[in-house]
């Protein structure tokens, strides 16, 4: 999905195309988002077609050098190899996002949120809905599964270890009303 390969944002393109935000969906359903600008850099999130649950992250410079690129899963969890650059493009860091994890890997989560019928890993089903977090704290791994569905939010807490239900909850969200 990713490479440790420098990148550079084509910001002319992106300028014309539109100043502050682009949106493209490909023929085969891949999601492409760009932001951004000169001062702040720039941010692409591209979203393969159902039934991948992985959106790949792309930050980068205001001059459009690659700052750092990740696979995401759930929003919040990265997964597999990210990369990091100086504003020159040189990669001066990469992390095996994998190795954080326990025994039970997110692969696992995923078949076991299949399973109870939250998500289906075959077809993409529910993958907007899936916030994913992987905790390590005190050296207890855990992950936290919440998936929207019907107006209920169905939460998860597994061992990051052995993949036992240490919390299993559903609640209504609390929506902030301006």
């Amino acid at each position: 999905m990713i490479t440790r390969e420098f990148e550079q944002f084509d910001i002319g393109k992106y300028q014309v195309q539109q100043h502050n935000e682009s949106h493209v969906t490909l023929p085969d359903g891949t999601s492409i988002v760009q932001s951004g600008n000169r001062e702040t850099g720039f941010i692409v999130n591209t979203t393969p077609p159902k039934p991948s649950f992985f959106v790949v992250y792309k930050y980068y410079y205001g001059n459009g050098n690659i700052r750092e690129k990740a696979v995401v899963l759930g929003e919040d969890t990265y997964v597999g190899k990210s990369y990091q650059f100086d504003e020159q493009g040189k990669l001066t860091k990469e992390t095996n996002e994998d190795a954080a994890f326990g025994k039970f890997s997110y692969n696992d989560v995923l078949h076991y949120l299949h399973q109870q019928k939250m998500i289906n890993i075959h077809t993409g089903e529910n993958r907007d809905r899936l916030h994913l977090k992987f905790n390590n704290i005190d050296g207890k791994k855990t992950w936290e599964a919440d998936i929207e569905i019907n107006g209920f939010n169905n939460l998860y807490v597994l061992d990051g270890e052995t993949g036992k239900v240490l919390k299993k909850a559903n609640h209504i969200p609390i929506r902030i009303v301006e």
